[in-house]
């Protein structure tokens, strides 16, 4: 999975699969994200409300 930082246009993480548990593991250390663009695949949902319970989510089509 690549994280990007769509503002800046650029990638600032590459995690080793697309795992629900990775994602939330990365995103646990990184509370000062406050919004979360995502796909709809996988848990994703589940995985940004636990470890980013502040930030808004948008999903892309």
């Amino acid at each position: 999975m690549i994280i990007c930082d769509l503002e800046r246009r650029r990638a600032i993480a590459v995690l080793p699969d697309r795992e629900q548990a990775t994602a939330e593991a990365w995103l646990i250390q990184k509370h000062q994200i406050e919004i979360v663009a995502r796909d709809r695949g996988g848990g994703y949902t589940q995985a940004v409300a636990r470890a980013l319970p502040h930030a808004d989510q948008v999903a892309d089509r």
